[in-house]
């Protein structure tokens, strides 16, 4: 506000002095009259060949210290502003992007004075608030002249492209399924001692214990062994990766919190070794099945690139899992979607009464409350918001 009024009289001021130049010309004339005159005229071209210098004397480095970034784990940032022309340069603002992250301590609207030769520096930290790919720091530059007269922004050219893993937290399942150990115990430990049959790859973390040799020598690749005590996972985990919008602004929140919610959930049984199976779709159906720490690690770097999309419905999902009998064999059959409405709650209270234990996480910002009041001990409705509380 200060700068403003401050350009406002300056501006008042320029007028003042050319209509008085014109009252001078008239009334008076004579050489001193009109050298004022054109004097008051050519300030403007002089203010915007300032600007212009201005421009190419103003250089600005940024950098983020590190690619590996996490949503909500700062990470180190370094601005550096600097004069390297022979004037000084005043009335500078920077601008960053502030949608989707902070620079923590640096000015947004404060207007910089820097003399020829000085450079300001940041050192400080960048905090993504959500995982994705998007833009972080600076955006804009702003300038405007010394006299107040004109003004102009332009784009960041080296802008920041950041590309955000979602954060892993623990999740408490033990609170939505009261008896999980005694369904976990019911269920997983009477195939502890089958024989193995199948292999697949070996995958980082695998206990070099379960290694085939047979079949690794007959692929030229290492081969671990199934055993069906761990692949006949009872726990299913299906998560809607659905892109409700076009909108960048208001997918990503969502989508974040779908992903937060979806990990969170695997990371839990990865910790105790207990078998998930993840479903989610895309462009098809897809399966993922996790054992450990290692295998969740493994997975957790391709959902943190995963890209929703607009085609992956839910209730297909959902109908291609049941058709496959994927939700048949799950005795926990847990769920991660945005929406809950009539139709959708119908068909899921329906598995509960196969006696399935139910646990629905529906991450949105509608009031579902009338369903959530339906929960019962075999069939829950947990909800979550995915935008920030305002302070």
């Amino acid at each position: 506000m200060v700068l403003m009024s401050k350009q406002n009289s300056r501006k008042l001021i320029f007028l003042a002095l050319f209509i008085l130049s014109l009252i001078m010309i008239s009334v008076f004339g004579g050489v001193i009259s009109y050298a004022l005159f054109f004097a008051v005229l050519s300030l403007p071209l002089i203010s915007f060949i300032y600007l212009a210098y201005a421009y190419y004397s103003f250089t600005i480095h940024q950098e983020i210290k590190t690619r590996n970034i996490v949503a909500c784990e700062p990470v180190p940032y370094t601005c550096i502003l600097k004069n390297e022309g022979f004037t000084v340069l005043t009335a500078i603002k920077i601008k960053t992007f502030r949608d989707f992250s902070d620079v923590a301590g640096l000015p947004y609207d404060q207007a910089f004075r820097l003399f020829p030769g000085e450079k300001i520096e940041y050192t400080t930290t960048l905090n993504c608030r959500y995982r994705g790919e998007y833009k972080v720091g600076i955006s804009k530059i702003a300038m405007t002249d010394f006299l107040g007269l004109f003004s102009f922004s332009y784009r960041m050219m080296s802008q920041i492209d950041a590309i955000v893993k979602p954060r892993i937290i623990a999740l408490d399942i033990q609170n939505e399924i009261s008896d999980l150990d005694a369904i976990i115990h019911s269920n997983f430990l009477r195939h502890a001692n089958e024989p193995d049959l199948t292999v697949r790859d070996y995958i980082a973390g695998d206990s070099l214990k379960k290694i085939h040799w047979k079949s690794t020598a007959k692929s030229s690749k290492l081969k671990v062994r199934n055993e069906i005590g761990i692949l006949k996972e009872q726990v299913l985990l299906i998560a809607d990766f659905e892109r409700i919008s076009a909108d960048i602004e208001e997918y990503l929140p969502l989508e974040n919190k779908i992903l937060e919610q979806t990990i969170g959930l695997l990371y839990h049984f990865a910790l105790g070794k207990i078998p998930i199976e993840l479903v989610f779709g895309t462009d098809k159906l897809y399966c993922s099945q996790i054992a450990d720490i290692g295998h969740f690690n493994y997975l957790y770097e391709e959902l943190a690139t995963l890209s929703f999309q607009a085609k992956a419905r839910f209730s297909s999902l959902y109908d291609e899992a049941l058709n496959r009998g994927l939700i048949e064999k799950a005795q926990i059959v847990l769920m991660v979607v945005h929406y809950m409405d009539d139709d959708l709650f119908n068909k899921l209270a329906l598995l509960s009464i196969t006696a399935k234990t139910i646990v629905i996480h529906v991450v949105t910002e509608a009031d579902i409350s009338a369903y959530s009041r339906q929960s019962t001990e075999r069939f829950k409705i947990v909800t979550a918001s995915y935008k920030e509380k305002e302070d």
